[in-house]
């Protein structure tokens, strides 16, 4: 039969657990260990140890501890004295009491959330990734490009590009023509997914009349590009310049100057590149490209 004692300096209260001949209480105390009830004697104090049948409970309301009879003479303890006696607030975290019912408060971050610069969050709770876009990107060798469109660089602008972004893409090289007939170039502001001559152009800087014979004549140029508005339906306006050395080589006058009166569409809620291309009108016309970069101005 199961009995339940209770207390630290109480009687028992179940007959069976007393000695043979034994009559009244025993009281019991825990034991040194703090564990185990023993007899401390009293009135009726028995002639022999009194025996306690497995499954009996003793509570020791003086250490606040619960324990269970398993075998007759071992006493397992159900519930240890590390028990949660009172809560604590730590770093980040609030609690509305120590005890009771206690309410317990995250006083850190909750959620997370990208600005309207170059920074993409891949979630805004659990486990975030948090990643920047580039601000620049250069070329790191020349590149000689013809009458096939080809990319010079490109720039990784992702999908955190707000109203009011600009980009300043500039440049130096030189341009060669050996057919003494005079070439046209153009350059192409592209802007999608791919970061290649397939995405959507933003504007053209040209064509541009050179001159029929040249040989390494330097040239530089300066665009922006400012995102007027963003969106599935976003625009932007490209316009800039092209200078040469003289009144020969790219451009057949000292300055080109774009006049590009329309704003490109682009779907700027996509993981975009922003690209410069370039291409001539015939492969006898070669500008060749040594320092480009594309940066965030604003």
């Amino acid at each position: 039969m199961s009995t339940v004692v209770l207390g630290s300096q109480i009687f028992e209260i179940v007959p069976t657990v007393q000695a043979t001949g034994s009559s009244g209480g025993d009281q019991l105390t825990v034991s040194a260990g703090n564990t185990i009830p023993a007899v401390s004697g009293g009135a009726g104090a028995p002639s022999g140890t009194p025996t306690y049948g497995t499954g009996t409970l003793y509570v020791d309301t003086t250490n606040a501890n619960l324990y269970v009879n398993t075998t007759g003479s071992t006493w397992v303890s159900i519930n240890p004295t590390s028990y949660v006696s009172s809560a604590v607030a730590g770093t980040g975290i609030t609690v509305s009491s120590g005890t009771g019912a206690v309410t317990i408060t995250n006083a850190g971050v909750t959620s997370l959330t990208s600005s309207t610069t170059n920074i993409t969050l891949s979630g805004s709770t659990g486990a975030v990734t948090i990643s920047q876009s580039q601000i620049q990107a250069s070329i790191t060798a020349a590149a000689s490009i013809t009458s096939t469109e080809t990319l010079i660089t490109r720039l990784l602008i992702g999908t955190t590009v707000a109203a009011g972004d600009t980009y300043l893409i500039q440049g130096f090289g030189t341009y060669t023509n050996t057919s003494g007939t005079a070439r046209t170039g153009t350059f192409n502001v592209r802007c999608g997914t791919a970061g290649t001559t397939a995405d959507t152009s933003l504007g053209t800087i040209g064509p541009m009349t050179g001159t029929g014979t040249a040989t390494n004549i330097p040239f530089a140029f300066e665009f922006l590009v400012t995102f007027w508005t963003v969106g599935t339906t976003g625009t932007a306006m490209v316009n800039g310049s092209v200078n040469t050395n003289g009144t020969s080589g790219i451009i057949a006058v000292a300055t080109f100057i774009s006049g590009n009166i329309t704003a490109g569409t682009i779907n700027t809620t996509t993981n975009n590149y922003l690209d410069i291309t370039y291409v001539t009108s015939n492969a006898s016309a070669t500008a060749t490209f040594r320092n480009v970069s594309i940066s965030k101005v604003r």
